[in-house]
């Protein structure tokens, strides 16, 4: 498990079971750590990500979109024979009542589409 941004500052969208946006019309993009999001490297790679999956156009739109975007710290994982990740709480299990093979640490960040 890691904590602070630093296994992973690999965005990308969400497409895993369980994490339900509160915002509507919102893209969930998510890493693999606890990110830190006032650090400028976090939030760069994030942008990054938006851009290339063409959700947003424009740097300046992403950093304006992302000071009101909602971030939350969780946790995931993959269950056995699954391929896409699952909310989970911090001792792995899912909101379906399954176990993940490993907890990982997970930072949800949504993001307005087409801001």
């Amino acid at each position: 498990m890691s904590y602070g941004g630093f296994r992973s500052w690999e965005w990308q969208s969400w497409d895993g079971r369980g994490y339900e946006p509160e915002t509507p019309n919102t893209v969930v993009f998510y890493c693999e750590s606890h990110a830190d999001i006032d650090l400028d490297g976090v939030r760069r790679a994030l942008a990054t990500a938006i851009l290339r999956e063409g959700v947003l156009t424009g740097m300046g739109n992403v950093y304006e979109a992302l000071e009101d975007a909602k971030w939350e710290h969780a946790f995931s994982g993959e269950v056995e024979g699954e391929v896409w990740p699952d909310l989970c709480d911090e001792h792995g299990e899912t909101t379906f009542g399954e176990e993940v093979v490993e907890v990982i640490a997970t930072t949800f960040v949504e993001v307005p589409d087409g801001f």
